[in-house]
């Protein structure tokens, strides 16, 4: 696929999402949940529409996720965090980030490794990323619900 139409899409991508906060606002459905249903609607267009045929080539790459989504995340949550709460909460924070870490990429790691029968170690890698990028959702849903 060429630069400029995965630039296009993504960019579409990103407008759609910001059209749908403005209307998850004033509807009782998570924002969350609305982007889901949104791209369930849009991956029924691509399979019937010809003009949405290039949403069904487009591929999520590790490239776009690392230089593109993630720093943009990354910066969101760290302009929004308050550092001298964090600095005089920290220790309650690492003693109970550090164990839910560990004790998320374990279950996590062993769930993937008896139902997908994948290496375990794979299986833990795995579970250890996924355990570490969560708190983004966490922050947006109780961004959602109001809690400091």
């Amino acid at each position: 696929m060429p630069l400029s139409e995965l630039i296009l899409i993504i960019m579409g991508l990103m407008t759609l999402s910001m059209l749908a906060a403005g209307i998850a606002r004033n509807i009782p459905i998570p924002y969350t949940f609305f982007l889901v249903m949104l791209g369930v609607i849009l991956g029924s267009l691509a399979r019937e529409i010809h003009q949405f045929e290039m949403l069904l080539e487009f591929q999520l790459t590790p490239e776009i996720v690392l230089f593109i989504f993630l720093p943009a995340l990354i910066f969101k949550s760290a302009f929004n965090l308050d550092a001298r709460q964090l600095v005089k909460d920290f220790a309650p924070v690492l003693t109970l980030a550090v164990p839910a870490l560990l004790i998320s990429t374990m279950i996590l790691g062993t769930g993937l490794w008896l139902l997908l029968k994948m290496d375990f170690l794979l299986a833990l890698l795995f579970g250890a990323l996924i355990s570490a990028t969560d708190p983004v959702a966490v922050i947006a849903l109780f961004k959602e619900l109001g809690v400091p």
